[in-house]
């Protein structure tokens, strides 16, 4: 080994020695620092002084004393130290250095360690820390000096704000009952209050609500519109799109329409593709380009009941066969395919019949074509 070696040995020897009664006399100051915490819990916030409230630097007070190996003399000058932090006692990767020129006086030496570059902070969370020193161009002294958790005692403004309560009490927006955040002060991804309803209305409108494309596999175009040439569309093959009970007094479907033009109706019936339209207003319109435009059934009175104040109850039209067509399925008994009666006791008729070929026509296979009966004493005709 060489003399230099050896000196530079002798002093990592001294300086980890010097290192631990340093922890000693830390101890205490920390001892003294709780003490004095306890009293300043007593003393009100008006009478704490301004300089409490500081922030602490982050740093660590480290004191050490070189000597001559060969004396025992302290030594005097100006030595370059490297200081490293490590998460293990020997080996491993530093997790922070600092390098400095500090000046030796009488054998003793004092710095604060994060002054030039800044402490990880971030490894400080409870895990074992060791630090390791190295003084001119040898080697770094061994064994490495463990990191000693020492508590320090501050008074911090904030925390006397909280009112007792731990930083998560804070977190459950219920706890804030008063006053006001910034919206710097809250994080995007933190829905606000109306959010999606001011989303909604910038989108649909003023006025709009929760926008439910889907209810219930449903899209919205399957329900009530409130608005439009069509209140109510759509299509279903396996069932009727319009299904009303009424279990009380009143109607089960009311249709009006003040339209006077022709071929409006109150309620509109087309099977299949749109048949000729009348010249006329209805309340009740049916069409069919195949079949029978309005259907009704009875199982005993009136199917469909036409009834007027000053025209006709039921008129028939056709542009290519019967206007009106009666049928009787019954196969027994006195029934009538087509039935009219007239209470007038001035003149009319149960059935009249207008043309320019024949007014009445009546076919039969066995019985009478027409049949026709007055029960008048004068002037009246069956027939």
């Amino acid at each position: 080994m060489s003399r230099h070696a050896y000196w530079f040995s002798q002093i990592r020897a001294r300086i980890t020695v010097i290192a631990a009664s340093g922890l000693v006399l830390a101890a205490l100051v920390v001892l003294f620092t709780l003490y004095g915490a306890q009293i300043a819990d007593a003393v009100s916030v008006d009478q704490k002084p301004a300089a409490e409230v500081a922030a602490i630097t982050p740093v660590i007070s480290y004191q050490g004393r070189l000597t001559n190996p060969s004396t025992g003399d302290p030594l005097n000058g100006v030595y370059t130290f490297v200081f490293r932090l490590y998460n293990v006692d020997t080996g491993g990767t530093e997790l922070w250095t600092e390098t400095k020129d500090l000046t030796v006086t009488n054998g003793l030496f004092s710095t604060l360690l994060g002054d030039v570059s800044a402490l990880p902070v971030v490894q400080f969370t409870g895990q074992d820390l060791w630090l390791g020193i190295k003084v001119g161009a040898d080697a770094e002294a061994a064994p490495r000096q463990r990191i000693a958790p020492v508590i320090y005692a501050m008074y911090s403004a904030n925390a006397d704000r909280l009112d007792g309560q731990e930083g998560a009490f804070y977190r459950n927006a219920s706890n804030i009952n008063a006053g006001t955040l910034a919206e710097s002060r809250i994080a995007d991804v933190i829905t606000r209050d109306d959010e999606v309803k001011t989303i909604l209305a910038n989108i649909d409108g003023p006025g709009s609500g929760v926008d439910a494309d889907l209810l219930d596999t449903l899209d919205s175009s399957a329900f009530v519109r409130t608005a439009g040439p069509t209140a109510i569309s759509g299509s279903n093959a396996g069932a009727a799109m319009l299904s009303v009970t009424q279990n009380g007094a009143q109607n089960g479907i009311f249709a009006f329409t003040a339209s006077t033009d022709v071929g409006e109706a109150g309620v509109m019936g087309r099977a299949g593709t749109a048949g000729p339209i009348i010249n006329s207003v209805a309340g009740v319109f049916g069409t069919s380009s195949a079949n029978r435009g309005v259907v009704g059934s009875s199982v005993s009175k009136e199917a469909i009941l036409g009834f007027s104040t000053n025209g006709i109850g039921v008129s028939g039209q056709s542009s290519s066969s019967s206007g009106v067509e009666g049928l009787a399925a019954a196969t027994t008994g006195v029934v009538y395919g087509v039935r009219g009666t007239s209470n007038s006791s001035g003149g009319g008729a149960g059935v009249r019949g207008d043309s320019g070929w024949v007014g009445v026509w009546g076919e039969s296979s066995g019985r009478w074509g027409v049949y026709g009966r007055s029960t008048g004493s004068s002037s009246s005709y069956g027939v």
